[in-house]
């Protein structure tokens, strides 16, 4: 059942609104035009792929313990160990391009989604993350549009305002309606610098689960608005930070919106900056408010620490890598 507030495109979205390319397919170009095999002058301290399997390493070693080798006593051997390590890294990129369909879907990608983008930005000037113009983005085989075309669940993707007062872009992901059924909601902030279409994968295997699920675009990554609007200085960004994103307010500004209703509003939206952004959760009829958890990877998952100990609404926290151990 959808509320009468939804659009009609929550259940199958009628324009299908492509992303930007994935990290790599952008370093194709580079990869096609060096060849893989071709080692850079600096190979002696950072050696390329192609240069660490002529030297003997092997990729099935990635699949094995690496090891803790003492740096201090055995130099060599943590060496070789962290030159396995680089060639490990090394396998998504070399599987994604070396996948034809991949590549292939990957181009589609952009192509469909460089016109909508250009068009977005005349038609709302606010200063965008340099995400908007350089490519980055998700696996295209689990595109929003494929995923709710295969009838797996319903999918949304809108505008918030931040507790700095910034625009964020956000996606709301869902189970198929299910009349008088009520699910748990789950925020997911991004990384430094990553993007809410990096996290389909987990918007879409959560949403088929029986959760809600709000991902978001931090301040000044992939399609948010970089400048902040409070008055509040302190609401800017880190005090050390030199650009843009800050995930905590951000984190909260998510947590906030996830339980927001019409009857309960969520405030930030009906500040000068909110002009055509959400006001509460569209879905607010399909969500249990009393059962909140807050997701984050990498500076999402420090964020997340802080809010999770302070906000009585959150009932869980999930930590993808850095937990924030500095709290006051």
């Amino acid at each position: 059942m959808k509320c009468a507030t939804a659009p009609r495109s929550l259940a199958m979205p009628s324009r299908t609104r492509f992303v930007r390319l994935t990290t790599a397919a952008l370093a194709a170009s580079a990869l096609v035009a060096g060849g893989l095999a071709t080692a850079s002058p600096s190979s002696a301290t950072r050696p390329d792929a192609a240069q660490l399997l002529a030297d003997g390493f092997v990729a099935s070693d990635c699949y094995a313990p690496a090891g803790d080798p003492n740096p201090t006593t055995d130099l060599a051997a943590w060496l070789a160990r962290d030159r396995q390590n680089e060639l490990c890294s090394t396998q998504r990129l070399t599987d994604e391009l070396t996948n034809p369909a991949f590549v292939r879907l990957s181009a589609m990608e952009v192509a469909g989604y460089e016109p909508s983008q250009i068009f977005s930005e005349l038609n709302d000037p606010r200063p965008r993350s340099w995400g908007g113009f350089f490519v980055a983005g998700g696996d295209p085989f689990r595109t929003p549009a494929r995923w709710t075309a295969a009838g797996r669940g319903q999918y949304l993707e809108f505008n918030l305002i931040s507790t700095t007062g910034a625009k964020l872009q956000a996606e709301l992901y869902s189970p198929l309606p299910h009349p008088g059924r009520r699910y748990p909601i789950v925020t997911f902030t991004p990384g430094l610098q990553e993007s809410k279409e990096q996290a389909w994968w987990y918007g879409e295997g959560l949403a088929k689960a029986g959760y809600v699920v709000l991902v978001i675009d931090p301040q000044g990554q992939g399609d948010s608005e970089v400048t902040s609007h409070s008055t509040d200085p302190t609401k800017h960004c880190n005090p050390i930070c030199d650009f843009p994103t800050d995930d905590k307010p951000e984190t909260q500004a998510a947590a906030d919106f996830a339980i927001s209703t019409p009857r309960h509003p969520y405030l930030p939206g009906a500040g000068p900056n909110g002009r055509g952004s959400m006001r509460y959760n569209p879905l607010w009829r399909e969500v249990d408010r009393s059962e909140l958890g807050i997701a984050g990877h990498s500076l999402g998952a420090t964020a997340i620490t802080p809010i999770a100990q302070a906000d009585p609404h959150v009932k869980a926290a999930i930590s993808y890598d850095n937990l924030d151990g500095t709290i006051p």
